[in-house]
C-alpha cells in the first residue's frame, strides 16, 4: 500500500515518496542524489529539539553563529531574498523562530500570513512574535499527504527543515 502524496514538491531537487512497511512508515528522499528513509520517529526526534527554552536562543544561535559562521549563508542575503520574493499571501514552511518573517517587508501592512510546522512550540513562540499579522496556524507534518482546506498561497517558504530529521544521510 502506498498512500497518495497531495502536496507538490516545493524544491526540484527534492523528490520524495511516502511508502508503508508492514506498520512503519517512512518517507524515501532523494537529495542532491542522495537517499534517505525518514521515519515517524526521525522527524519526532529531529523536532524535538524545539523546546520553548531552546526558542529563546534561537536567534542567536543558529541565526547569529551556526548560519553565517558553519553554514556561510549571511543573515542580510536571506533577508534579501524574501523581501524580493515574499507576497501578501505568504505560507512558511518550518517557522523556526520567525525571524525572518519579522525582519521582511511585507508588500503590504496587512499580509495573510500562514505557518506551517509539526512543532507546536515553534508555532506558537512565532504566532506570538509575528502577532500583529494574525498568522493562521497549521500543524502538519510536511513529509505526510497534506489535505487542508485552505486558500492557495502566493509565495511559500520552505526554510531549513531537512536538517532536522535525525541521521537524514543515513544509506539503504
Amino acid at each position: 500500500m502506498t498512500p497518495g502524496i497531495r502536496a507538490n514538491t516545493l524544491h526540484h531537487e527534492i523528490n520524495k515518496k511516502n511508502y508503508l512497511l508492514g506498520s512503519r512508515w517512512f518517507v524515501r528522499i532523494s537529495f542532491g542524489g542522495r537517499l534517505m528513509n525518514v521515519t515517524r520517529q526521525d522527524i519526532e526526534a529531529g523536532q524535538a529539539v524545539y523546546t520553548p527554552k531552546m526558542l529563546g536562543f534561537y536567534d542567536f544561535l543558529i541565526l547569529r553563529v551556526i548560519v553565517p559562521y558553519i553554514w556561510k549563508c549571511p543573515i542580510g542575503s536571506r533577508i534579501t531574498l524574501y523581501n524580493a520574493n515574499i507576497t501578501s499571501n505568504h505560507l512558511e514552511v518550518g517557522v523556526g523562530s520567525g525571524f525572518y518573517l519579522e525582519n521582511t517587508i511585507f508588500p503590504n501592512s496587512h499580509p495573510r500570513l500562514a505557518l506551517m510546522d509539526l512543532n507546536p512550540n515553534c508555532l506558537k513562540y512565532t504566532s506570538d512574535r509575528l502577532s500583529k499579522y494574525g498568522p493562521e496556524t497549521y500543524r502538519v507534518n510536511i513529509l505526510e499527504p497534506i489535505d487542508l482546506d485552505i486558500d492557495k498561497f502566493d509565495s511559500i517558504a520552505l526554510n531549513a527543515v531537512i536538517h532536522c530529521f535525525r541521521e537524514p544521510c543515513r544509506a539503504n
